[in-house]
């Protein structure tokens, strides 16, 4: 078992490297595409949070949108969470379980803990996970 989240700890920081290299050398997507900005127009922390998003990695296993399509997820088992189905959320659906989940990560899945973000960017990030729950 321990042998299992040490693998899982591994692949997963190598992912993300490999995902923090295309988004900084990949350049800009922009707004075009982006199916979650209408959620965020009214409100400038689910704006912030979508933001951090993109910014700390977060869509390289989710997904842009947030629907746990994204690149480096298709390596990973089991699958990155589809924050719009929240019946599959193991830890809680509000934005202070979610922050919770991303400070101290999801025990038997591939997703780690993010405790090096800051406790009000966490916060942000997890708003706007919330905003994207059916």
């Amino acid at each position: 078992m321990n042998l299992f989240k040490k693998e899982n700890l591994i692949i997963a920081i190598a992912i993300m490297a490999i995902f923090s290299l295309a988004t900084f050398c990949g350049g800009d997507k922009g707004a075009e595409g982006d199916s979650a900005t209408a959620e965020t127009s009214g409100d400038p922390d689910i704006a912030k949070g979508m933001e951090l998003y993109a910014n700390n990695g977060c869509a390289g296993c989710h997904g842009d949108s947030g629907l746990g399509d994204g690149p480096a997820g298709s390596a990973l088992n089991p699958k990155p969470r589809d924050f719009s189905m929240t019946a599959d959320y193991k830890q809680g659906t509000s934005a202070d379980e979610v922050a919770a989940s991303i400070e101290k990560g999801v025990p038997g899945t591939p997703m780690i803990g993010y405790a090096a973000i800051s406790p009000e960017d966490r916060m942000l990030i997890a708003k706007y996970i919330v905003s994207l729950q059916k």
